[in-house]
Order: C-alpha cells, then structure tokens, then sequence
C-alpha cells in the first residue's frame, strides 16, 4: 500500500483574499486578490508605507508576491482577478454592503407571504413608486415592522429577486427605478474562472 508523500500527492490548502466556488454542478473557483486602488498591486508595500524602490528597479513592477500568488493558483487550474475597491463604482458599493448587511435581520414571513410580498415589490419597481409607498404597502399588509419591511426589501434585491438599478441611490424618498444594467454583466470579468 502506497501512502500519499510516496505518491508525490501533498495537499495543500488555498489560501488568499478571498476564494469565490461557482457553478456548483460545473465547479469554477476564482481567486480575487483585492486591493484598495488598482495601483497598490504595483508598488512595495509593508504594512501601511510604501518602500522607496531601488534605482534599478521600475516603480510600475508587480510585487514578486502578487506574481507568486498568480502562479500558485494557476498551477491549480484557478484564475486570479486583481480587484480594487477603486474599480467599483461608489453607488454600487454603498448600496451592496447595505444590502449584505441586510441578510443578518430576521423576517418572519412564510415562503407563500414572501412570494407575495416580493411581488408587490417588483411591481412597485416596475411603476418606479416611492420607495416608501412600496414599503408601506407591503408592512401593512403582512403586519411587519418598518425595520423587517426594509430588511425584507433589501434582501429580495440581494438574491435578485426584485431588480433594481443598482447604480442609483435606494432609500425611501426616491422612486424605485427598475435594473438598467446587471452588475453581475458589468463586472462579468471578475468572474471568469478560464486560465488565459
């Protein structure tokens, strides 16, 4: 019986920013290596400063540590996206983690009340209401607090249920403004998983 050090097989584990598993019955696995600014992946960092390079070496290199991370998970077949937080437009940005932290709020409505409430969202968008009409429509109608209405609305937008621009501002004094682009087509190239 052969052990595993004999085989030449040794496991190792991938490890990085953050490690995204798609198409869960054609597995994809991304690695995003995430930044601040798109920059940050072109100059010497340690810890908060930026080491002055020498004079041979050109300031626009990309850091040995970025490469061998590239080159590690492409060995395993991974692609690697350099993503700054500078490449998302502001709006999106602001309106996703409002919408992420959404999903820690309970709202206790059935799958059957859900379905209705999320149509009455939806058609809500569609119309382009007052955000506050729609709320206030659908938290008198199944008895929830302003606070489960708004988590339950969000929430619905997060798993794409109810689709809206993304691109402009959510709150309640605006009207709902249906989808005019997909964010998950406007940064599609995050999310490709092919080596080149």
């Amino acid at each position: 019986m052969q052990d595993e050090a004999s085989s030449g097989y040794v496991p190792f584990p991938y490890t990085g920013d953050l490690l995204l598993f798609l198409k869960p019955q054609d597995p994809v696995l991304i690695n995003w290596s995430i930044k601040l600014m798109q920059r940050d992946f072109q100059r010497k960092q340690r810890g908060l400063f930026t080491v002055a390079a020498p004079a041979n070496q050109l300031l626009d290199e990309l850091d040995e540590r970025h490469r061998i991370e590239e080159l590690y998970y492409s060995d395993g077949g991974v692609k690697t996206h350099r993503v700054a937080g500078s490449d998302i437009d502001d709006q999106v940005f602001h309106n996703l983690k409002d919408l992420f932290d959404s999903l820690l709020s309970d709202v206790p409505l059935d799958g059957r009340d859900r379905l209705q409430a999320r149509a009455l969202l939806q058609e809500a968008v569609e119309l382009k209401a007052p955000g506050y009409q729609a709320l206030d429509r659908v938290q008198k109608r199944f008895g929830l607090t302003t606070f489960q209405t708004s988590a339950l609305f969000r929430q619905e937008v997060w798993y794409r249920h109810v689709r809206v621009d993304l691109f402009q501002p959510i709150d309640r004094s605006r009207p709902l403004r249906p989808e005019a682009q997909d964010v998950l087509q406007v940064y599609a190239r995050w999310f490709q998983g092919s080596l080149v």
